[in-house]
């Protein structure tokens, strides 16, 4: 497996430091944050890293300026709460597509079941419904994506254990963080 881009979501300390690991190793990086005050600060820690190689004389200032354009500053708006899209590589062997949505700590959970790997899925406006009819509430949300392979897969047989890891034959995963 080659890995072309990376993309690292948060730009505070954390963030910014293993989008600067990343840049290091000479893989371009995308920092993507929801604050334009917290990009500046994670690409300001950044460039105080590589500065301080530079003082030491552990590389020099065009160095820098190279490892420096391999980070992307990138704003990321909060997630409208209906829109979500995935693409898996063509031929990928998927039956469905998994989104796993949950906010508050795995409290409220949604999740969607979708046939197939290349689409995209508009939800209710699960921003608008009650907290009391299973409403994200503002804030903080995981998304959960899965490619699943399911034994003997028929769509309308498809039983709720399956949209599990536990019931797939084979997945993959990504998840992310969000806000909405």
């Amino acid at each position: 497996m080659y890995i072309f881009k990376a993309a690292v979501l948060g730009a505070g300390a954390m963030g910014a430091e293993i989008a600067q690991v990343i840049s290091f190793s000479g893989l371009p990086v995308i920092l993507k944050d929801v604050d334009q005050a917290m990009l500046d600060k994670g690409l300001a820690r950044i460039r105080k890293i590589y500065q301080g190689r530079v003082e030491k004389g552990k590389m020099s200032s065009g160095e820098m300026d190279g490892k420096m354009s391999l980070v992307t500053p990138a704003l990321n708006g909060g997630w409208d709460g209906a829109h979500l899209a995935t693409t898996f590589a063509p031929g990928s062997p998927i039956d469905l597509s998994v989104y796993d949505i949950a906010s508050g700590n795995g409290l409220i959970r949604w999740t969607v079941a979708v046939p197939m790997g290349a689409h995209a899925v508009e939800l209710p406006d699960i921003r608008a419904l009650g907290l009391s009819y299973g409403a994200l509430p503002q804030g903080p949300i995981t998304i959960g994506v899965y490619g699943a392979r399911v034994d003997g897969f028929n769509y309308s047989t498809l039983l709720y254990r399956s949209l599990r890891p536990a019931g797939m034959s084979a997945y993959s995963l990504d998840s992310f963080s969000a806000h909405l």
